[in-house]
């Protein structure tokens, strides 16, 4: 039944709750799975706001080249620990137009993916309602651009 089976990571305990049951129905379908993460910039006001950061001559595309180089590592990391086949790509741009083009090109059956699980004022301020259901922001983007299944869990 599935082919090819895509499981966004942030970064986050949070976001690798998704990966059990991604990597179980994978297994039992001979699917391919795919990780990915999509890299944030940090503007440069935001870096240099931070007290570590306030010396002269900082290079941003050095700062930025490290945090994707981070990145990249995490996903073999996590991809080694899977014992399975599968790729990951660090990706660029909107999280959800990045994943929601990613999916496609991976001809992508399903979406794996774990909500923050936000509560109160912070899931006012971070989550919307897709489909009558709560979903964190880049889940509810990603349900927007993307007509593929979804499994969305909590943490």
């Amino acid at each position: 039944m599935f082919k090819s089976l895509l499981v966004p990571l942030d970064g986050s305990v949070h976001s690798e709750r998704s990966l059990p049951i991604a990597l179980e129905i994978a297994r039992a379908t001979e699917a391919s799975l795919h990780l990915a993460h999509v890299h944030v910039p940090h503007s440069p006001e935001q870096l240099l706001s931070n007290t570590q950061f306030h010396f002269e001559g900082l290079d941003i595309s050095a700062y930025e080249e490290k945090d994707r180089k981070e990145e990249r590592e995490y996903l073999a990391r996590i991809m080694g620990t899977l014992g399975r086949d599968g790729d990951s790509a660090l990706l660029e741009g909107d999280v959800a137009d990045a994943l929601g083009h990613y999916a496609e090109g991976v001809d992508a059956d399903a979406i794996f993916m774990t909500t923050h699980g936000r509560t109160g004022v912070n899931r006012m301020w971070s989550g919307s309602v897709a489909d009558g259901t709560l979903l964190g922001s880049v889940a509810s983007g990603v349900l927007k651009i993307s007509a593929l299944p979804m499994l969305v869990q909590r943490p």
